[in-house]
């Protein structure tokens, strides 16, 4: 198991899994495949920032820093060349930039990345998940299209 430095959880939003035995069971999956186990999930709620403005996960800087940080400790653990990953994708997206980053860094470092998608993985959250050599997805699972989205 790779963990995360204290120093690291609060900048990166991390946090441990707080259910267990769901953990328990996904730990077993990974050691018993000899797999990296990674898990990249957006919460549904939002964070209300004013009154009338709500915002919500998305892939973006802090999670093109929290792979890289994952990637090189893995490597530190097990050497240069990642071979096998499960990575858990929830993603309502997020920026293209960081997306394709993600995905490249993904790609460039682990030989085998097989793709769990449980429920949702949109925008960039499908350009993520198309990093992989295999995507899984359940009869609730669903890709989104690469929607590019302006503010004004």
């Amino acid at each position: 198991m790779v963990l995360i430095p204290e120093e690291m959880k609060e900048m990166l939003n991390v946090e441990e899994e707080p259910e267990p035995t769901l953990k328990k069971l996904l730990e077993q999956l990974a050691q018993k495949e000899q797999a990296v186990l990674i898990l990249l999930a957006a919460p549904y709620k939002g964070v209300r920032i004013s009154p009338g403005t709500e915002e919500y996960a998305q892939i973006g800087l802090s999670e093109e820093f929290g792979i890289e940080e994952v990637i090189l400790r893995i490597k530190e653990k097990m050497g240069n060349k990642i071979k096998k990953v499960y990575l858990i994708l929830n993603s309502p997206g997020g920026s293209l930039s960081s997306s394709y980053k993600v995905a490249r860094v993904l790609r460039e470092n682990i030989e085998n990345l097989t793709v769990f998608i449980p429920h949702i993985s949109k925008s960039g959250g499908t350009l993520v998940a198309l990093a992989g050599n295999e995507i899984v997805m359940g009869p609730m699972s669903e890709l989104g299209p690469l929607d590019v989205n302006y503010k004004l």
